[in-house]
Parts: structure tokens; C-alpha cells; sequence
């Protein structure tokens, strides 16, 4: 056949990656056409024939690798693929059923935690809950320890009091000398240890405090921990008191900006919040 000469001198050369053939020199195909014309040979294909020439092989016993008419090698192209490339196709088809029976495992695994999920969801909600409610009685009971020491030191003191670059503060006060303390309360040692907003209440202040539960963290042997916190005072409930005590005192040295304003925000509160006063 000529196709199959073609072929053989590789004026045409078929890509196995694409499923298609490739001339890499259309003049070598144009001058083939041309001598097969001059030998009046055929370029086309012709069913009649092809079924005459495949009914001579299979008398002969040389044709029992195809079945013609319906399927002849070059027409459905089974000849072209290469066995490799057939190997790697089923390769890919064993794949795709290992991928859809993982699939199927994991749809089952869904459904089992879907059966369990909510539950363990309400529980875990519930377990936050208690622990927040916990951690609230606590800051609660820490902000109104701090609010009274500051008061018997002789400040105007007021809480949760909303400063001018939007943070709230948990305590802050003035005394006649119109210094500024700030005392931020932490309830629990991953509140402590996790704040990185602290230090936007340096510049308003002239002092500042943690007041934590003495269990929290050992400020003297933690201050790799603490980094900067370190620096600043601490104050700790009184066993059996109300108030509290500088347990460490600050070395840090704030100083703060806008007094005037930041006065008159504490006492435009003393009308709308518990305060304790002079």
C-alpha cells in the first residue's frame, strides 16, 4: 500500500502523544503523489478493493489479525496505537476506579461524621461557653478590684472608656495632678499572652498595669515569654481583700498625649456610667 510506504520511508510519521500524523517535509509527500500518479497508481482509499485484496489474505491465511469491512486498521486506527501507549491507558483506567472507590470511602466517612457532628458541635459550644462565663465572673470581679485601688490612690476612675484611636480600655483614671493610669485586666494567661494591642494605650497614659489572677503567669521568671509585657506593672488580688497590690512595678515610661482631651472624655462619663469619685 502506498500509506504503508509512506510510512516506511517516514514521509509521514505518526505522533503517538496526539494520535496523529505528522509530515515533517511536504515536498517529499508532493513528489510522492506525483510518481504514484505516474504509475497511475491510487491515493485513495477504495472499499471495493481493500475488500478484494483482504479477501485474498484471509484464503491465504495472512488477514486473521482484522475483520473487515467493519473495522480495518487504518480506519479505525487500532494499528496506530502503540502497545505502550494502550498498557498506559489501562494503567489510567485501574486509576480512575482506585480514585472512585477512595471517593466512595470518603463519602461514607462523611455520612458517619455527619451522624456524630452536631453533637460534638453543641458540645464543644457548650464547654466555650463555660469556660467564657468563667473567665467574664473573673475579669469582672478584677476591673471593679482595680477600679476601687485606683480610687483610694486618689483618682477619678472610670471603665470601658473608648479613647481616641478606638480601643476600649478596661480601667483608666486621672488624679488632681491630672496623671493618667491604665490598667488592662487579663482573666486568663492566654488573654495575657496573646494581646499585641496593648501598647496602643502607652501614648494616653503616664502609667500602666496588668491586673491578672496570681496563677496566671510568673512575671519574674517568664520574661522571655512576655517580651515587652514584662516591662510593665502588675498588680494582684489581696488574699482575703477586695483590693489589690503592686506585685511588680513598671519600667516602662509612658507619657501621655492629648491630657486635656483625654480628661474630659473620663469626666463626661461620670454622668453616664457607676464611677468611683474623689
Amino acid at each position: 500500500m502506498w500509506f504503508q510506504d509512506l510510512k516506511k520511508k517516514e514521509v509521514i510519521i505518526f505522533d503517538d502523544s496526539q494520535y496523529l500524523y505528522v509530515i515533517p517535509d511536504l515536498d517529499q509527500v508532493i513528489e510522492a503523489y506525483r510518481l504514484r500518479q505516474k504509475h497511475r497508481g491510487h491515493v485513495l482509499w477504495d472499499e471495493d478493493k481493500e475488500f478484494e485484496r483482504w479477501k485474498k489474505k484471509m484464503d491465504s491465511g495472512f488477514a486473521s489479525y482484522y475483520e473487515f469491512p467493519n473495522s480495518p486498521y487504518y480506519k479505525n486506527g487500532k494499528a496506530l496505537i502503540a502497545e505502550s501507549l494502550t498498557s498506559q491507558l489501562k494503567k489510567m483506567e485501574h486509576q480512575i476506579q482506585e480514585i472512585r472507590k477512595e471517593q466512595d470511602k470518603i463519602k461514607r466517612m462523611i455520612k458517619k461524621k455527619q451522624k456524630t457532628s452536631v453533637m460534638s458541635f453543641m458540645e464543644a459550644v457548650e464547654a466555650r461557653n463555660s469556660l467564657s462565663a468563667a473567665d467574664l465572673r473573673t475579669h469582672s470581679e478584677l476591673q471593679q478590684k482595680a477600679m476601687r485601688w485606683l480610687f483610694n490612690q486618689g483618682y477619678v476612675v472610670v471603665s470601658e472608656l473608648v479613647i481616641d484611636n478606638g480601643r476600649r480600655v478596661d480601667v483608666i483614671g486621672f488624679n488632681k495632678e491630672k496623671r493618667i493610669v491604665i490598667i488592662e485586666v487579663k482573666a486568663s494567661r492566654s488573654d495575657l499572652l496573646g494581646d499585641e494591642k496593648w501598647t496602643s494605650y502607652l501614648d494616653t497614659c503616664d502609667a500602666f498595669y496588668f491586673c491578672t489572677p496570681p496563677y496566671v503567669v510568673n512575671w519574674n521568671h517568664e520574661k522571655q515569654l512576655l517580651k515587652d509585657k514584662a516591662k510593665a506593672g502588675l498588680l494582684l488580688p489581696v488574699k482575703r481583700g477586695a483590693t489589690l497590690e503592686v506585685a511588680v512595678s513598671s519600667s516602662l515610661s509612658p507619657s501621655a498625649k492629648n491630657r486635656q482631651e483625654l480628661i474630659f472624655q473620663i469626666s463626661r462619663m461620670l454622668s453616664k456610667k457607676f464611677i468611683f469619685g474623689f
